[in-house]
C-alpha cells in the first residue's frame, strides 16, 4: 500500500499550513515525518487518517488535494492511529479494548478465530500489557502500547503513529522506537510516525520526510541531512516570526478572511440542516441499528447506569419525598378557614394531591432533574470521549458511534426518565401518606388511599387516567434531551474547558426543552379533560 500526496493545501482560519505539499509514503515501508511544533503535523496526521472532512466550511480544517493509494483494489485503506494520548474507553477492560477492535475490523459479523492474531489475549500478550489492570491504573506505556494493540487488532493497511515518545527520556523513548520497528517488521504495514525527534528513529526508519513550515511544504531527506535542515528551518522561522510578530512562522493565506468569511455565512446555513439531520436522526435512532448485539447492549448498560443507576433513583427518591412533603404539608396545614374547610374540603384537597402529584408535578420534576442531573453525566462522558479522542477512534477501527452511543443514549433517557418517574411517584406517595397521618391521624391510612387515588382511578383499566398524556411527555421530554446531549457533546473539543462549557449548554438547553414539552402538552393534555 503505497500512499501518494499531491497539490495538498491545509490551512486552519486565515492560517495556511500547507500549500502545493507533495510527497509519497513507500510500501511497506516505515516513513518518518519530521516537523517542529506548531507547523501542522498534527492536522497533517488528520487529514491522511480521513478525521478532516475535505473542504467541509462547518470543519475546523480545510484542506484540498488529492490522496492515492496505489493497492490493488484503488479503495483507501483501512487506517490506524495511534494518537499521542491514548484513546481508550475507560469503561471497557483491556481485553474489551481490543476484542472490541477485533469484532469490528470486517464490516460484518465477527471473524471467527483463526489464529492467534484473532485473539485479544494474544494481542496484549504480545505487546506486554495486563489484562486485569483497570484502565485507570495503567501506566502511560501501558496505555500506549494497549493502544496500540487496538489498533493492530482491527487489521490497518496504513498505520499512523502521533507524537509517540512525547515526554518520554532518551531510554523510554528509544524503546517505543524499537517497538514500532518491531511491529513494523511483523505486520508488514504501510507506517508513517509523525514526531519532531527525530534522534530515536534514526537507526530504524526507511524513509525519511521534513515539513518546512515556512515553504508550506513536504519534502524528502536523508538522515545525515536532517540536523542541517532543521537548523535552517529554525532559522528562517525565527526570521518570519519577526517580520510578522504572532504567526509563529505561518504564512497568511490571502483568501482565508474571504473564504472564513464566507464559511461563517454556509456555516449558518449549514447549521440549521445539520440541526434538522441531528433531530431526523436521533428520532430513527430509537430503531436499535447495532452492528453487533452484544456491544450495542454493553454500551446501552453503560449509559443505563448513567442515566438511572443507583445514585439516580436515590435522588429522584429524595426529590419524590420532598415534593410529596410539600404538597401534602403546605395544602392540608395552611388551607383558608380550616374550621369550616376542613370537613368540607377533607377528601377533594387528597384527591386534588394524588392528581397534580401524578399528573403534574412529579412529571415535570422528574423530566427536569432527569435533564439537569443524568444530561450533565451522560454530557461529561461523551465530551470527554471527544476530547479525548475516543470517538475517532471508533470512527477508525470502523464504528458508526450513533449506531451505538446515540442509539444507547437515547434508549437509556427514556427508559430512565419512564423508571425514575415511577420512583417519585412511589416515594411522593410515601411522604404524602405520612404527612396525612401525622396531620390527620384519626382518619387513618385507608381514608388517605380511598381519596387519594379516586380521581386517578378508570374503571375496569389498570393504568391511572392520564398514563398516556404522561408517557408522551415523559418520552417526549426524554428523547429531545438525549439528541441535545449527544450532539452537543460531539461537537469538536479544543480543550478540557470546552467539555466544562457543553455540560452547562447541554443542561440548559435540556430543562428549557422540558419545560416547553410540559407547557405545550399541557395545552392539550387538559383541553381533553374539559
Amino acid at each position: 500500500m503505497t500512499i501518494q500526496v499531491s497539490d495538498l493545501e491545509i490551512a486552519i482560519g486565515d492560517r495556511r499550513l500547507l500549500q502545493g505539499a507533495q510527497f509519497e509514503i513507500p510500501d511497506g515501508a516505515l516513513t518518518v515525518l519530521i516537523g517542529q511544533s506548531g507547523g501542522g503535523k498534527s492536522s497533517l496526521l488528520r487529514v491522511l487518517a480521513g478525521l478532516e472532512p475535505k473542504e467541509d466550511p462547518s470543519a475546523r480544517i480545510f484542506w484540498s488535494g488529492e490522496r492515492t493509494w496505489a493497492s490493488s483494489s484503488g479503495e483507501a485503506p483501512r487506517i490506524g492511529l495511534v494518537f499521542q494520548q491514548p484513546a481508550l474507553l475507560d469503561e471497557l477492560t483491556a481485553l474489551e479494548n481490543v476484542q472490541l477492535a477485533l469484532d469490528h475490523r470486517t464490516r460484518g459479523s465477527a471473524p471467527s478465530p483463526r489464529s492467534d492474531h484473532d485473539s485479544a489475549k494474544w494481542w496484549l500478550e504480545h505487546l506486554s500489557v495486563p489484562m486485569k489492570v483497570p484502565i485507570a491504573r495503567l501506566s502511560g506505556g501501558q496505555r500506549q502500547r494497549l493502544s496500540l494493540a487496538q489498533v493492530l487488532a482491527s487489521k490497518p493497511q496504513f498505520l499512523i503513529y502521533d507524537e509517540p515518545t512525547t515526554g518520554l527520556d532518551g531510554r523510554n523513548a528509544q524503546r517505543v522506537a524499537e517497538l514500532i520497528r518491531q511491529v513494523q517488521e511483523e505486520e508488514k504495514i504501510t507506517s508513517l510516525v509523525v514526531t519532531h525527534d527525530y534522534a530515536s528513529f534514526l537507526p530504524i526508519a526507511d524513509h525519511w520526510l521534513i515539513l518546512d513550515p515556512v515553504h508550506r511544504s513536504i519534502e524528502s531527506s536523508t538522515p545525515e541531512e536532517i540536523p542541517i535542515r532543521l537548523e535552517r528551518l529554525q532559522y528562517a522561522k525565527d526570521a518570519s516570526s519577526s517580520a510578522q510578530p504572532g504567526l509563529e512562522g505561518a504564512t497568511v493565506n490571502e483568501e482565508g478572511p474571504k473564504r472564513a468569511k464566507t464559511s461563517r455565512w454556509l456555516l449558518g446555513v449549514d447549521t440549521v440542516g445539520r440541526t434538522v439531520e441531528g433531530i431526523v436522526g436521533g428520532v430513527f435512532s430509537i430503531l436499535p441499528r447495532y452492528p453487533q448485539w452484544k456491544w450495542g447492549c454493553r454500551f446501552l448498560l453503560h449509559y443505563a447506569n448513567l442515566v438511572f443507576g443507583l445514585t439516580a433513583m436515590i435522588y429522584l427518591a429524595l426529590a419524590g419525598l420532598i415534593i410529596g412533603f410539600v404538597a401534602t404539608f403546605f395544602t392540608l396545614r395552611y388551607m383558608p378557614y380550616k374550621v369550616y374547610t376542613e370537613p368540607l374540603l377533607m377528601e377533594e384537597l387528597i384527591g386534588v394531591i394524588g392528581f397534580a402529584l401524578y399528573r403534574i408535578l412529579i412529571p415535570v420534576l422528574t423530566s427536569v432533574l432527569v435533564a439537569a442531573r443524568c444530561s450533565a453525566a451522560v454530557s461529561a462522558d461523551l465530551g470527554n470521549k471527544t476530547y479525548g479522542g475516543q470517538i475517532e477512534t471508533l470512527k477508525l477501527i470502523h464504528i458508526p458511534p450513533a449506531r451505538y452511543l446515540l442509539t444507547s443514549v437515547v434508549w437509556s433517557f427514556m427508559l430512565g426518565t419512564l423508571l425514575l418517574n415511577q420512583v417519585a411517584f412511589l416515594f411522593a406517595k410515601m411522604s404524602s401518606l405520612a404527612v396525612h397521618l401525622a396531620l390527620q391521624p384519626k382518619l387513618g391510612a385507608s381514608y388517605w388511599g380511598m381519596y387519594f387515588h379516586l380521581p386517578l382511578q378508570v374503571p375496569g383499566s389498570i393504568c391511572f387516567a392520564g398514563f398516556g398524556w404522561m408517557t408522551m411527555k415523559l418520552l417526549f421530554s426524554a428523547m429531545g434531551t438525549a439528541i441535545l446531549t449527544y450532539h452537543l457533546a460531539l461537537r469538536p473539543k479544543l480543550a478540557s474547558t470546552d467539555v466544562s462549557k457543553t455540560i452547562t449548554t447541554t443542561i440548559l438547553w435540556s430543562t428549557l426543552w422540558v419545560l416547553i414539552v410540559h407547557m405545550l402538552v399541557a395545552f392539550f393534555e387538559f383541553d381533553v379533560i374539559s
